[in-house]
């Protein structure tokens, strides 16, 4: 039993180099698409990061900007250019609170909910299409397995980011 336990181990360990190099090739050919303008079928183009960030107005309607900073790892200053770009496009619009006029409230605008709704679509469309073709190779446990260990992957690196940032 301890020998099989050395041996997958042992077999996670072999070309590790290479599994390493596995990850930075893939978050750099992700970076790449995230900045990437595209037209997802609304009829102008956005980035992906542009796309998820109304996403995530979407799910918390009235979230700050630093909470947006807080959730998706990126700075005020960051998020508060991001916003500017979106209600530039007439994506997003904001609002002070009664209560502290420097703190703003973020919602889509109509439009917003739009583009919101078009780019989810457009993603749950994308994502078929590279299952489809990820099947070719994989068989549906593997794919399952990467999405578990890619999660997994997320949870480590989010705890180490909030662990640096001492919170």
């Amino acid at each position: 039993m301890a020998s099989e336990a050395n041996g997958n181990v042992q077999s996670a360990l072999n070309n590790l180099n290479e599994k390493v190099d596995i990850i930075y090739k893939h978050q750099s050919l992700l970076s790449e698409y995230s900045s990437t303008p595209r037209d997802y079928g609304t009829g102008y183009l956005m980035t992906e990061v542009e796309a998820h960030t109304i996403g995530f107005i979407d799910d918390q309607c009235g979230i700050t900007a630093t909470e947006l900073a807080e959730q998706t790892h990126r700075t005020k200053g960051a998020i508060s250019q991001l916003i500017a770009k979106l209600e530039a496009k007439g994506l997003v619009r904001r609002e002070a609170e009664e209560t502290n006029k420097r703190t703003y409230r973020i919602y889509l605008t109509d439009e917003g909910k739009r583009a919101c709704e078009i780019h989810r679509a457009y993603d749950r469309t994308q994502m078929l299409v590279m299952i489809n073709d990820i099947l070719q190779k994989c068989t549906l446990e593997e794919i399952d397995s990467f999405f578990k260990v890619l999660n997994r992957r997320n949870e480590i690196i989010e705890h180490q980011l909030r662990e640096k940032k001492g919170r």
